[in-house]
C-alpha cells in the first residue's frame, strides 16, 4: 500500500468473522463478515482524508456477499460496489440468479439518483472471450458469467478488463500448483464502472508478476494468494468544491484477493 498509496482498498476472503473489524493504518474500514464460518466476505477501505465523504450505504443479505461505499466528494457522487461471487460449482442455481438479482435491485437504486457506480471484484464467474467478455480469455461462459453479460449488453455499463489501457492479464488467477500454465489460468476478478465513468479511466494493472501482491509470511516460506490483484486509476473525475484542501488526481482503487 505504501507503494501503490491508494484511495480505497476492495479486499475479498479477508476471513474476518463475526464483529471482526479490519484494520489497515490511515484508512477508514467498512466489510461485512461471515457469522461464524472461515473464508469468503469483502471490504472497502477508505483514504483518511476521504472518510469523511465516504458512508457504507448497503450491504448483502444472508450468503449475498457484497458491499456499498457512497462517495459525494464528487461532482456526481460514486458509488463502490464491492462484491465476492459465490462458487457456482456449490451454489444451487436457484441461490445465485437470487443474489445476482439482490446487486441488480441496488444498481437500480444507485441509477435511480442519477449517480456513478464502479462494481469491482472476485466475481467467480466465467464471462467468455467476445465483444461481451475478455479478450484473449478462455471461451468459457457460465451461467453466473451470462448474467454479467446481460448487464453489459445494455451498455450502459463498461468491463475495464476490456478496455485498451490495461496493462497485464486477461488472466487474473492461477492455478497454485501450474502457476505458468495459461490453460489452468481464468479471469474471475472484474472491474465494472457505469458509462459516465469511461472518460476518467485512466489504467489497469493486473499484477500478474507479483509486484503489489500480498503475502503471508511463514516462518519456512512466503505464501500469497492465487489471484492478482486489480490497480484501477482514475484521473481528474470532477470534485465538488470542499472546504478542506485535498488531491484531486490521480484516484487510485486496489482489489485484491487476500489469503
Amino acid at each position: 500500500l505504501n507503494v501503490v498509496n491508494p484511495d480505497i482498498v476492495c479486499l475479498n476472503e479477508h476471513v474476518l468473522k463475526n464483529k471482526q473489524k479490519m484494520i489497515i493504518d490511515n484508512y477508514r474500514s467498512f466489510n461485512k463478515n461471515r457469522q461464524n464460518l472461515a473464508m469468503g466476505v469483502v471490504s472497502i477501505s477508505v483514504l483518511n482524508s476521504d472518510a469523511k465523504y465516504a458512508v457504507k450505504s448497503s450491504e448483502g443479505k444472508d450468503k449475498s456477499e457484497y458491499i456499498i461505499t457512497r462517495h459525494e466528494q464528487f461532482t456526481i457522487p460514486i458509488n463502490v460496489l464491492a462484491i465476492y461471487g459465490e462458487q457456482e460449482g456449490r451454489t444451487l442455481q436457484d441461490d445465485s440468479e437470487k443474489m445476482w438479482n439482490e446487486i441488480l435491485s441496488e444498481l437500480i437504486k444507485i441509477e435511480n439518483r442519477h449517480e456513478s457506480v464502479l462494481i469491482i471484484g472476485d466475481m467467480n464467474k466465467h464471462i467468455g472471450n467476445d465483444h461481451l467478455g475478455v479478450k484473449n480469455n478462455h471461451a468459457k461462459i457460465t451461467k453466473g458469467g451470462q448474467y454479467i453479460r446481460d448487464l453489459l449488453a445494455k451498455k450502459e455499463y463498461i468491463l475495464v478488463n476490456n478496455m485498451d489501457m490495461v496493462e497485464g492479464g486477461p488472466f487474473t488467477r492461477f492455478d497454485p500448483e501450474f502457476p505458468n500454465d495459461d490453460t489452468k489460468k481464468s479471469c474471475l476478478d472484474l472491474a465494472i464502472v457505469s458509462k459516465s465513468l469511461v472518460p476518467y479511466v485512466k489504467s489497469l494493472i493486473i499484477d500478474y508478476k507479483g509486484a503489489y501482491t500480498a503475502a503471508r509470511y511463514l516462518k519456512t516460506k512466503t505464501v500469497k494468494p492465487d489471484h492478482y490483484p486489480l490497480i484501477l486509476t482514475f484521473e481528474n473525475i470532477p470534485i465538488r468544491k470542499l472546504k478542506s484542501n485535498r488531491r484531486t488526481v490521480p484516484t487510485r482503487l486496489v482489489d485484491a484477493s487476500t489469503i
